[in-house]
């Protein structure tokens, strides 16, 4: 049930990010969409007693990796920000395990 409400949360993320300028997105587990990291933000969240942790990466898609040229920086944060207020949207008003 947990994983379901995840993923569903991040696929809110996704498709409102998606839908400012059609930037594709892949949601799942980092370790699989992403890479396998280490020390990330989601394993200080998990020994911390954070129940939900989620890791967004820009959206290069292998030409820029973090450095993104300066036009894509404002696209980023507004798309960034549609999906967070989509997802937070879904929080606020789903029952959460």
């Amino acid at each position: 049930m947990l994983i379901q409400f995840q993923k569903l949360a991040a696929d809110y993320f996704a498709g409102n990010l998606s839908s400012l300028y059609g930037t594709k997105y892949q949601t799942g587990p980092s370790n699989e969409v992403i890479y396998p990291t280490d020390g990330s933000t989601q394993d200080w969240a998990k020994a911390n007693g954070f129940k939900y942790s989620y890791t967004a990466e820009l959206r290069d898609t292998g030409d820029h990796g973090f450095i993104l040229p300066s036009e894509q920086i404002v696209p980023t944060g507004q798309e960034t920000w549609a999906g967070l207020l989509a997802m937070t949207r879904h929080f606020l008003s789903t029952e959460m395990p």
